[in-house]
């Protein structure tokens, strides 16, 4: 099951983030051969650090607490992998951060 936890909003969020979101359901869903659920715990909701791209739309946290812990990492860097360049997916303690920020690729974007 895919979903967005309770409490959480995705009011907002970003069509990058979106597309994230489905490719990291792709990597929890079909994990050598086992499902496992994809869960939105933040989106544009709750407190963030400064500077954070939560508020504006443009980062969503996934749950991991329904993961096998020895598979946390693996599945971090197959989200990490199956992203462009221009997003960054952190391990954090307690959720996999996804964000958008094309400068983090060295991307120069003309208007």
């Amino acid at each position: 099951m895919n979903g967005i936890k309770q409490g959480a909003s995705v009011f907002n969020l970003k069509p990058e983030m979106v597309i994230a979101y489905f490719i990291a359901c792709g990597v929890y869903n079909n994990y050598s051969g086992v499902c496992y659920d994809c869960i939105i715990t933040s989106g544009t909701d709750s407190k963030h650090s400064r500077g954070s791209q939560h508020p504006l739309g443009y980062a969503i946290d996934l749950r991991i607490s329904n993961l096998p812990t020895e598979k946390i990492s693996k599945i971090t860097d197959l989200i990490r992998d199956s992203l462009a360049g221009e997003y960054q997916v952190i391990l954090e303690t307690d959720h996999i951060h996804i964000e958008f920020d094309p400068k983090y690729s060295g991307i120069t974007y003309i208007k």
